[in-house]
């Protein structure tokens, strides 16, 4: 056993130690007055202990050792001079009581006050031992300091009150259990889980208030609490009341010492108001977005109805502007057919330009509405798309200086398309091509067989598109150059209309484009036959049908309308 300062880390040894010290002070005593002991060096090899001596019956200090003059302030005459009842702070009958107990060994240790010399009160611990000496009863008693710990376990406790003060009157729900068994839930939580009573939680599985979406997950992570003893981060989870309403909470999980037991104590923290708080901020987010979107659209279709007019109200202009000047030099004309007839070109192509604005109105009309259908055929589509290159190249491209080059690395492939549809396409992006290249400039399309599907190139070498217009370039209404004052004609639809052609077909379009050095349109197609089809290997634009031909020429001037040379 240890022993400091009159402050100790003590057990029952004390008791012993007590006993034995009683023992050696008789024999002490006897030896003194027998004449035989030569010195107080008991007193000292006990130095370090507080001890004082009383008779059991008058009560009166009879000795003292050193350590109890330092602690308590007094010199040993001054000690000598006093009763036990002089420096204990309990009554008459409490200290008598308590000597009783000692005298027939019923209590020997026990907690007091004793009050020292500057009047100040210290909690001590007294070890207590009658012994008799000359038929004289004695009560020895061993003290100790307790005043610190006191004051610790005085702290604890209120520290303690506070914290279970704080549990109890937590906004937040807080709930102990073993396992999943609740063994405390406070006020808060009774509140949550919609019950009257908190106690009626007591032996309930908080697994019965979890919603069935986060049940597995909520017991994996418990399960994993009492294995790994870690501590598991916050999750946000729903739980069901007792009335069945479904709460959103904040759960957090943590394995605590409770009673001297490894429990789980969680957390719960509704944020209902939180979610319904960013439910409304989401919905205001989008609803932002949509409005923005529908701005967006407004400004486009207004743009669009600008350019319509713009595309209608030209060539109607240069329609009427040509039947004035035939009106009005009607005998000129005749006399000079040659202007009469460069003049009815003039009007012819502005037809065709009307005509084509209005096909490509009905035909977004009908695929908006789900009635754009395609006449899907097992054809050579590298002969379709041959066909339609050199038409280009023998009938247009001389008259503007570009040269227009076709390419494969397939001579035949058998697949299922709209040929019509493939027509409208390829037109279009070669017109596309022609609107943005000079004289001089360089059209190329190449055929590329991929085995389960097939790739078609339009690339040129003209001014290209800048890259922030690159991801609007396909959209409905939506132009490279949307003002009205632009170097060249057209809707916006073309291109869009192209999307939509190659997607019905299962496929994708792209285009990539470095601007000032030109773009490059790349289809790609899947390569699969149609069963129900009329096989026609001879489609082509270049058959020998004269009907065909005029046909197909006068389709290239209605795609090409908007190109003047």
């Amino acid at each position: 056993m240890l022993v400091t300062g009159g402050q100790s880390d003590y057990s029952e040894d004390t008791t012993v130690h007590s006993c034995n010290t009683a023992r050696l002070l008789s024999s002490y005593l006897n030896d003194k007055e027998n004449g035989t002991c030569e010195t107080d060096s008991w007193h000292f090899s006990n130095g370090d202990l507080i001890m004082i001596i009383f008779e059991a019956t008058t009560r009166k200090i009879v000795s003292v050792n050193d350590a109890a003059c330092k602690f308590y302030g007094y010199s040993k005459e001054e000690f000598l001079s006093k009763c036990i009842n002089d420096i204990n702070t309990s009554t008459y009958e409490e200290i008598g009581d308590r000597i009783e107990k000692t005298r027939n060994n019923i209590e020997k240790r026990f907690t007091t006050q004793h009050r020292v010399a500057s009047g100040k009160v210290k909690d001590i611990e007294v070890f207590s031992n009658p012994f008799t000496l000359n038929d004289q009863e004695l009560i020895h008693n061993i003290v100790f300091d307790i005043t610190k710990r006191i004051q610790y376990e005085k702290e604890l406790m209120e520290s303690k009150e506070r914290y279970k003060r704080l549990v109890q009157l937590s906004p937040y729900a807080i709930m102990v259990h073993t396992g999943d068994r609740f063994i405390f839930v406070n006020k808060a939580g009774a509140n949550l889980f919609e019950v009257s009573n908190r106690k009626q939680l007591i032996g309930v599985s908080i697994k019965d208030f979890i919603h069935e979406d986060f049940k597995d997950v909520i017991i994996k992570k418990i399960d994993k609490i009492k294995k790994s003893k870690e501590k598991v981060l916050e999750k946000e989870i729903k739980i069901v009341t007792t009335t069945g309403k479904v709460v959103d909470v904040s759960m957090n999980l943590s394995l605590i010492q409770y009673d001297g037991e490894e429990v789980i104590m969680t957390i719960l923290t509704d944020i209902t108001e939180r979610k319904e708080k960013e439910r409304l901020l989401k919905k205001a987010e989008e609803d932002k977005e949509k409005m923005n979107e529908m701005m967006e659209y407004d400004k486009l279709r207004t743009e669009f109805f600008a350019n319509i007019s713009h595309e209608l109200r030209t060539p109607i202009n240069v329609i009427l502007g040509s039947l004035q000047l035939v009106d009005k030099y009607e005998d000129e004309f005749i006399l000079n057919p040659h202007k009469l007839k460069k003049l009815v070109g003039t009007m012819k192509q502005n037809c065709f330009r009307l005509l084509r604005l209005i096909n490509n109105l009905i035909d977004i009309t009908k695929i908006d509405s789900g009635f754009f259908t395609l006449t899907l055929q097992n054809v050579d589509i590298v002969k379709v798309i041959e066909d339609i290159v050199l038409s280009v190249a023998n009938y247009y491209t001389g008259n503007i200086g570009v040269e227009i080059i076709f390419d494969t690395d397939i001579e035949e492939k058998i697949m299922g398309f709209d040929p019509d549809k493939l027509e409208r396409i390829m037109l279009n992006l070669l017109s596309n091509a022609l609107k943005f290249t000079d004289k001089g400039d360089k059209i190329e399309v190449y055929v590329y067989d991929k085995k389960d599907k097939l790739m078609i190139s339009v690339k040129d070498t003209g001014t290209g598109i800048p890259e922030e217009k690159l991801d609007i370039i396909f959209d409905r209404f939506r132009q490279a150059d949307k003002s009205l004052t632009r170097n060249h004609e057209g809707s916006g639809i073309g291109l869009s209309l192209v999307k939509s052609f190659v997607e019905m077909h299962g496929g994708s379009v792209s285009v990539k484009s470095e601007y000032g050095k030109g773009s490059e349109f790349i289809i790609e197609m899947p390569a699969k036959l149609v069963s129900d089809s009329n096989n026609r290997k001879d489609f082509g634009m270049m058959s020998q049908d004269n009907k065909n031909i005029k046909r197909h020429v006068e389709r290239i001037n209605i795609e090409f309308s908007d190109i003047y040379t």
